[in-house]
């Protein structure tokens, strides 16, 4: 193990991410330059200055209803929330999947309507109800009103961690000049797929072509290997949004090109120094990406064989946001924890060597993965569980733990954390992690490379939830 080429190129990125010194010529900014820069704050409750009675209190004193009550209540619905079923497609030059947002739509709702979950669309979430330091529910705005929910457990999968911040719970959180990007991904179509692909055939790009834009960190492996890659093309139109002085820049990867000429997933154009958690900034970013993008498809139409007389075929319904607020968590992950196979007794699951943030980026080609530990689901809130990108963690490490398909791990996690919790009257913080293990076993889920459980951890889970009380 000490041999392997692999693991020497990681421990001495490890080091440089730490701030120790080592005999490597790249230029780094360290972890602890970069940590300083996430500060850790909560925001002030609402009601701050009034004594905490629960639901009674908002109702009584914010006239406020309650129009609902469940045992789980998950306040958000990304890839933390939901499984991802079969609304994928492939990604260029490898077996990685993207997902098909529309069909995935579709999916979404028929894996929530089969597992029983009640919906709640064009509801946004407003406070959280506590009890001193324990949440009691939540109070939302939608066209009906305004109303509270009432919930035994609350799942935060808002992605910016906004019910443990409005319940009072600690966070870090970067500056808009040190945070990652945000994105206006769009699609095309009436791409002339084999012409296009000629032209990609005969222009390779690999990701070490990437550090055109930036210095970026990689084992060596990632160098060479085939990427969806777009920069030379972009070299006019970047030149322009400088010379505007528009916080722009263009340039990235293309996902997947269908036989009927779509090209999905284009993250293309890319804006810096907003703020993802105020509204006025993301305001701006939305208008201003959206200029981006049509200047974007002029570009791909005057520069990419293929694309002349391709059209812009829908933006993206959101921002793509990389990092905002994360959780101070009972566990904070870290970045020698994601790049060096660590392993938690209270293991919810694995994810791959998969660091791509901060100018990081190794890519899962190895084999390697390090074990996801509930601790980090864990707010200093009581019965709350926070799964996605804003999951305790440093920088590196949520350069991991941002990816989609680790959300889908903390996701998995946290709702059966929060079931099995409500099920054995165990709070989050203190629940007896081996039955969640047991339950993750059953539904497949690696804990400590054991898969398989027999059946009688399901029938019991059953038997307990047809007894409990609501």
């Amino acid at each position: 193990m000490a041999d392997d080429p692999e693991q020497k190129a990681i421990n001495r990125l490890i080091s440089r991410w730490e701030g120790k010194k080592d005999n490597s010529p790249v230029v780094q900014e360290t972890r602890a330059t970069r940590d300083k820069n996430r500060m850790t704050v909560s925001e002030p409750r609402s009601n701050a200055d009034a004594p905490t009675k629960g639901v009674e209190f908002v109702k009584e004193t914010l006239n406020t209803p309650v129009i609902d009550s469940c045992d789980v209540l998950i306040i958000g619905g990304g890839p933390a929330a939901k499984r991802m079923g079969a609304g994928d497609r492939k990604w260029a030059f490898n077996d990685s999947e993207c997902l098909d947002t529309e069909n995935f739509k579709f999916i979404a709702d028929e894996l929530l309507a089969t597992a029983g979950a009640r919906s709640l669309l064009h509801t946004h979430f407003v406070d959280a109800v506590m009890d001193g330091k324990k949440i009691t529910g939540v109070v939302v705005e939608s066209k009906s009103g305004r109303g509270v929910i009432r919930a035994k457990r609350v799942v935060d999968c808002s992605g910016d961690a906004d019910v443990a911040a409005r319940s009072g719970a600690r966070f870090t959180k970067l500056s808009r000049e040190h945070s990652m990007g945000l994105t206006t991904v769009f699609n095309m179509l009436g791409v002339d797929k084999e012409k296009f692909l000629g032209h990609i055939d005969k222009n390779p790009a690999t990701y070490k072509d990437w550090s055109k834009t930036w210095q970026q960190d990689t084992t060596g492996k990632e160098d060479s290997l085939k990427s969806p890659y777009m920069q030379d093309e972009f070299a006019d139109v970047n030149k322009e949004v400088k010379q505007e002085g528009k916080p722009l820049s263009f340039g990235g990867s293309w996902s997947a090109i269908t036989d009927k000429g779509e090209a999905t997933n284009l993250n293309l154009v890319h804006l810096k120094g907003f703020d993802p958690l105020s509204a006025k900034d993301l305001t701006k970013a939305e208008i201003t990406g959206r200029q981006g993008v049509m200047k974007a498809v002029k570009a791909l139409k005057d520069t990419i064989p293929g694309f002349e007389d391709a059209k812009l075929r829908n933006i993206a319904m959101t921002m793509g946001i990389r990092d905002s607020r994360k959780i101070v968590g009972k566990y904070n992950l870290t970045g020698r924890d994601v790049a060096s196979q660590a392993k938690f007794a209270d293991t919810i699951g694995v994810f791959p060597e998969f660091i791509d943030g901060y100018n990081i980026l190794i890519l899962p080609t190895s084999g390697r993965f390090f074990e996801v530990p509930y601790g980090c689901l864990l707010p200093d809130t009581e019965n709350l569980l926070v799964a996605g990108r804003c999951c305790a963690g440093d920088m590196v490490s949520h350069a991991a733990m941002r990816n989609m398909m680790a959300c889908t791990v903390t996701g998995q996690g946290a709702g059966t954390a929060a079931a099995v919790g409500v099920i054995h009257d165990q709070d989050a913080s203190s629940i007896d992690i081996k039955l969640v293990q047991k339950e993750l076993v059953r539904q497949g889920v690696n804990i400590h490379g054991y898969k398989g459980a027999g059946v009688e951890w399901a029938e019991g889970l059953a038997k307990a939830a047809t007894s409990s009380k609501m």
